[in-house]
């Protein structure tokens, strides 16, 4: 017990410290605002990291922490089957919700001109706020129910159901981090960048959530130790694909959206070129690894199929050239999907090489691998689709560094949150009985529909500012 509370704890502090170095980067490349000084900007960040931090540690408490020798986990289910698959369906329903929100906002802010800071209550938000209201509800519904229908300790009752609770803990993480925009506004004015570090705190909450979502849906498929072809994807796996396709899109807009931005949009907003110019070169490659690997990586772990990867390319670049082309953004946005393209074939390509001579998946030679491809194919790239940065003898030394590195951290960070979704426990599954209860799949795709139509009719009839 407790060499398996020792590895734990070593994984988690290595996870904190790989999340530390994103956070602080993402920090540094979303600028200062013109009406904070350096000290309270430093200030904000700390705060907002401390009680990240503080969350985190009551999710490992209540997840990862071994409980004592004497204690078992709680043997009463807080949910019934059909109730937690319906939990998980609604949630990637409420994601999706999200994204073309996301999307949508940024369309308008492109277009508009008008500043992040400036548009709380206008129409794309409001797709966001109902993407992050609903989850905080259902988690305070799931809080409920592991107290009333589990039993023991507090500990106990979380341990019951431990993709339930990291839902709970990721609608915790939402509950803090909401207020949190509007509070950095207040305090320092608008975002000069899209890469809001506020903006950047909510995926973490969303990936806590994501990861207790995606555990469920795969707790009613058989475990599988062996790896196989990316044409035997079961409809529940591709659900789990368009989950982490979502997760990519979602990366890309504070990852990589400026510098399309300003190609795209340099008199709409003009404060944003030179912003973009004032990051590091390297920052754009980093980012680009980033975004890319860490939810391919995750695909990769949790299906077990190779060139799942390269598939969750495929149906986000439909997604996300889909939705900006129905919504006006000006542009299909594939010049950014084809500059990850090379790093996510490069994933499955060195995934495929390992496991096929029994090797276990290493990060580092993962890493490597997406380096030299990266080098001969993501840089080139660069010029061809965005005005900065301006490739050089001065500034490619260090890009490759940075693609290493960002394809090492987001693949190690990636592996082990795929893993632990991977590994999940499973339950026994019927022959006779469908893999998603009737009725939940019923009642989501029915919410699916009325959403859609909602949907539809509220981004037809808005009008955006200034038009």
């Amino acid at each position: 017990m407790q060499q398996t509370s020792n590895s734990s704890q070593n994984i988690v502090f290595k996870f904190l410290l790989a999340s530390l170095l994103v956070y602080a980067l993402m920090g540094v490349f979303s600028g200062v605002p013109a009406s904070a000084d350096f000290t309270a900007f430093i200030v904000g960040l700390v705060i907002l990291f401390a009680g990240l931090v503080g969350l985190l540690a009551f999710g490992w408490y209540a997840v990862v922490k071994p409980l004592p020798a004497h204690l078992t986990p709680s043997k009463n289910l807080p949910l019934t089957r059909g109730l937690r698959q319906g939990v998980a369906l609604a949630l990637t329903l409420l994601n999706t919700i999200g994204i073309i929100g996301g999307l949508w906002d940024v369309t308008w802010h492109v277009r508009s001109g008008l500043p992040f800071g400036e548009d709380f209550f206008w129409e794309p938000h409001q797709f966001i706020y109902v993407a992050l209201l609903v989850p905080i509800l259902i988690g305070a519904f799931l809080w409920v129910r592991v107290l009333r229908n589990s039993t023991g300790t507090l500990r106990q009752r979380l341990k019951a159901d431990i993709p339930v609770t990291l839902i709970i803990v990721g609608s915790m993480l939402s509950l803090f981090t909401l207020p949190a925009d509007p509070l950095w506004h207040f305090l320092y004015g608008e975002d000069l960048t899209g890469m809001s570090v506020p903006h950047l705190v909510f995926s973490v909450s969303s990936t806590i959530t994501a990861v207790g979502v995606l555990s469920i849906l795969l707790s009613y498929t058989p475990a599988r130790k062996t790896w196989a072809s990316i044409f035997k994807l079961s409809r529940l796996e591709l659900l789990i694909v368009f989950s982490l396709a979502l997760m990519f899109v979602s990366l890309l807009i504070p990852m990589l959206g400026d510098w399309e931005a300003v190609v795209l949009a340099p008199d709409t907003l003009p404060r944003l070129p030179a912003l973009v110019e004032a990051r590091p070169d390297w920052a754009l490659p980093f980012l680009a690894a980033f975004a890319a690997l860490f939810p391919t990586t995750m695909a990769l772990h949790i299906t077990k199929r190779f060139g799942t990867a390269t598939s969750l390319w495929l149906i986000a670049a439909v997604v996300r050239s889909g939705s900006f082309l129905i919504l006006g953004y000006g542009d299909t946005g594939l010049s950014t999907m084809l500059l990850t393209l090379p790093l996510v074939i490069a994933l499955d390509i060195a995934v495929w090489y390992r496991v096929s001579r029994g090797q276990a998946i290493s990060p580092i030679f993962t890493a490597l691998v997406v380096t030299v491809v990266g080098t001969v194919a993501l840089l080139p790239q660069i010029p061809l689709w965005f005005t900065d940065p301006i490739l050089s003898t001065g500034n490619v030394p260090l890009m490759i560094p940075a693609l290493f590195v960002g394809a090492l951290v987001s693949t190690w960070m990636a592996g082990q949150l795929g893993e632990v979704v991977a590994n999940t426990p499973r339950f026994a599954q019927p022959a006779e009985q469908p893999i998603i209860v009737r009725s939940a799949a019923r009642v989501v795709s029915v919410a699916a529909v009325v959403i859609a139509v909602i949907a539809a009719f509220f981004i037809v009839t808005s009008t955006m500012p200034g038009a």
